[in-house]
C-alpha cells in the first residue's frame, strides 16, 4: 500500500531575525518534516529536530521555530 501526500514544500528566504515558519498540510509527528538551508551557492544543510529547531503541529500545519534565525539570504526548505 503506498501512501501519497499531495504538498509543496515551504520555502522561505532567511533575514537573520526571523526564526519562525509556518507550513499549512497535515503533520502527524514533527518527526516527519525535514528542515533544509541552502545557502547562495546551493549547498544544503539538513537540521536536526530539537537540536536546531523545534515544530508546533496544529490541526492543519504548524510552524517551524529555529533556535537561531537563519542568516540573510538564506533559503529555508521545509
Amino acid at each position: 500500500m503506498t501512501n501519497e501526500v499531495d504538498y509543496s514544500p515551504k520555502r522561505y528566504v532567511g533575514n537573520g531575525t526571523t526564526k519562525e515558519f509556518p507550513f499549512d498540510w497535515k503533520a502527524f509527528k514533527d518527526s516527519e518534516l525535514i528542515i533544509k538551508l541552502i545557502d547562495s551557492e546551493n549547498n544544503e544543510q539538513v537540521k536536526e529536530l530539537a537540536v536546531d529547531y523545534t515544530v508546533t503541529i496544529e490541526d492543519v500545519g504548524g510552524n517551524v521555530t529555529f533556535n537561531v534565525a537563519p542568516e540573510n539570504g538564506v533559503t529555508v526548505v521545509i
